[in-house]
């Protein structure tokens, strides 16, 4: 049997300092993929869902305020 090396990874936020350098040049490529992207306090009101439906209730959500600002 094969044994796995164990990683140590240290503790937030030490590792974004590391991000830095992989961050600018993926952006600079137009990629997103090394950007961290921060739920803060919100996660726990985050919902499953597939992407479609997310798409479908964010748009419907937001006519719904545009014409209630509309009408104030």
């Amino acid at each position: 049997m094969t044994e796995i090396p164990r990683i140590v990874v240290p503790d937030f936020p030490l590792p974004l300092g590391e991000l830095a350098p992989l961050r600018a040049a993926a952006e600079q490529k137009g990629s997103r993929d090394f950007t961290p992207l921060w739920s803060g306090q919100a996660a726990a009101l985050s919902r499953e869902m597939p992407a479609a439906m997310l798409r479908q209730i964010t748009v419907k959500e937001t006519l719904e305020r545009l014409h209630r600002l509309r009408c104030n």
